[in-house]
């Protein structure tokens, strides 16, 4: 491996976030935050008491799906899994990360980056763990809901480049 302090970085990484977040039992109820009435608050207080992300399903292939176990599906509880009501996440309840870069700050040594789960994520750049997470305002709800379902086409959500301003 390089020497981090000559060059900024080692090529030997020191957590792997799929691993991380799969052995963080409190990874499901980390905070989650979104816009709501041009303020930050919790997600899940925000939509738990609407049927936003109710799914309703006519065969037995795909049953129907409360917006309560829903939400919690998408905020990443794995228990209803079961590939009827539920689809089975293969590596953890991160989505995958194609086009967004990580971006440092160097303020709080959090790695942010945004995920096919519908969410941009502060990382813990030290041990990996998610710190909290932000869905943003203009997600397309419907969609992001049928990300839960078994049969699902794979489909873009928080997936572009990061950007911050810096203070002045």
């Amino acid at each position: 491996p390089r020497d981090v302090s000559a060059d900024g970085y080692s090529e030997t990484p020191t957590w792997k976030l799929s691993d991380v977040v799969n052995a963080d039992t409190g990874f499901s109820t980390r905070t989650v935050l979104t816009s709501s009435g041009g303020r930050g608050n919790s997600f899940e207080t925000v939509y738990k008491d609407r049927t936003t992300f109710a799914r309703t399903g006519s065969t037995t292939a795909q049953r129907e799906a409360s917006n309560n176990d829903t939400l919690r599906w998408l905020l990443g509880v794995r228990a209803k899994e079961d590939g009827i009501a539920y689809r089975k996440r293969k590596l953890s309840p991160i989505g995958d990360i194609v086009n967004s870069s990580p971006v440092y700050v160097n303020d709080n040594a959090y790695l942010f980056v945004g995920a096919n789960d519908g969410m941009l994520h502060a990382i813990n750049s030290a041990n990996g763990k998610v710190a909290f997470s932000y869905v943003p305002a203009g997600l397309d709800f419907n969609a992001w809901r049928d990300l839960s379902a078994p049969v699902y086409g794979h489909k873009f959500f928080v997936d572009g480049q990061i950007g911050f301003s810096k203070k002045t």
